[in-house]
């Protein structure tokens, strides 16, 4: 493997992405001139509108209110989790040079290191203290961080005892 074939293959995969974005286009515009997909796509706007009145009359129903607040806050609690986890894990291929790790039973568990390459916006933008991008540091704010990094509901030192950051 050599640097000159990475760059080879990323602009090989640029290429297709910007054939299938032309492609995209192409076929949309079809679809938006087709007289039967114009009444077919009014007739399934009109289903969803209805769908979604009947769905939020069940969700907003009060007994349906402390349900759905539980399940965003058990969402956030495992993405948070998860994120720890992320990056434990890759702490432990690192040092242990093993993909195993025992579950509370005992279990042994894989897990697999991906690697991603990020389009060129998202190489520009900060990163958040989990070494996830943000699209500024306004983003950052609205997803519960202040500019210290620190996560709302969140003990920045437990994190960082958890990810042995200090």
């Amino acid at each position: 493997m050599s640097l000159d074939t990475i760059k080879e293959r990323i602009g090989q995969i640029d290429t297709y992405k910007a054939e299938n974005k032309t492609s995209k286009e192409i076929l949309k515009e079809q679809m938006e001139n087709d007289p039967f997909c114009i009444e077919a796509v009014e007739k399934a706007r009109v289903a969803t509108l209805n769908r979604n009145k009947l769905k939020n009359e069940i969700l907003n129903k009060e007994e349906n209110l402390k349900i759905r607040e539980d399940i965003k806050d058990n969402q956030y609690e495992i993405q948070t989790l998860n994120e720890i986890l992320s990056t434990e894990l890759v702490e432990v291929y690192q040092k242990l040079k093993t993909d195993e790790v025992e579950d509370l039973n005992g279990e042994k568990r894989k897990f697999k290191i991906v690697a991603k390459l990020l389009t060129k916006k998202e190489t520009e933008q900060a990163r958040d203290e989990f070494g996830k991008y943000a699209a500024d540091e306004a983003a950052l704010i609205e997803k519960g961080f202040d500019v210290s990094g620190k996560e709302k509901g969140v003990d920045k030192n437990i994190v960082d005892d958890k990810l042995n950051l200090r």
